[in-house]
C-alpha cells in the first residue's frame, strides 16, 4: 500500500513551488529591466560622444577637409564600443567614415536620413541589443547646433 503525503508535507511543497516561481519571475524582470538599463546608457554615452565628435568635425566640413574629419573620427579608437563612425555633409552623402580594424559587421547607411517630424533636429538614436545608430546634425551657424544658445543678431 502506497502511502500519501502528509498535509504538511503537501503545504511545505506548495510553498517552496509558489517561492521558487517568484524568485524566478523577479529575476528575470530584474535582468530584462538591467538590459533596458545598460541600452539606455550605452546611447547616451553614444550621443554624448557624436555630440563631442560632431562639434570637432564642423570645421572640417565647413573648410572640406576630408583628412581632418578622418582624423577626428579616429579619435574614437579608444571606445571599445564603437565599431564605425561615418560623417555626412550637407547632402546626406558620406563626408568620412573611421572603421575598426576588425570588422564589427554593423551596416551604417551610405546616405543620411532625417527625420521627418523634424528635418532640422537630432533624429532619436535607433538601437537593438547588440548595435545603434546615432545621427546628429550641425550646420556652420552655432544657433543650428543642437543644444545651443540662439545666435546674437549682428
Amino acid at each position: 500500500m502506497k502511502r500519501r503525503p502528509s498535509l504538511r508535507g503537501r503545504l511545505l511543497l506548495a510553498l517552496m513551488l509558489m517561492t521558487l516561481l517568484t524568485l524566478a519571475v523577479a529575476s528575470g524582470l530584474s535582468a530584462v529591466m538591467d538590459l533596458r538599463l545598460f541600452r539606455d546608457h550605452m546611447l547616451r554615452d553614444l550621443n554624448v560622444l557624436a555630440a563631442v565628435v560632431g562639434e570637432s568635425c564642423v570645421s572640417a566640413l565647413v573648410f572640406n577637409s576630408k583628412e581632418s574629419a578622418e582624423q577626428r573620427l579616429a579619435t574614437l579608437a579608444g571606445e571599445y564600443q564603437i565599431g564605425t563612425a561615418t560623417l555626412y555633409d550637407a547632402a546626406g552623402d558620406t563626408f568620412a567614415r573611421w572603421e575598426r580594424p576588425t570588422p564589427s559587421g554593423r551596416a551604417v547607411p551610405e546616405k543620411a536620413s532625417r527625420s521627418p517630424a523634424r528635418p532640422n533636429s537630432t533624429a532619436a538614436p535607433s538601437a537593438d541589443w547588440c548595435s545603434a545608430h546615432v545621427l546628429r546634425s550641425w550646420s556652420a551657424r552655432r544657433a543650428s547646433m543642437p543644444g545651443s544658445p540662439p545666435a546674437s543678431p549682428s
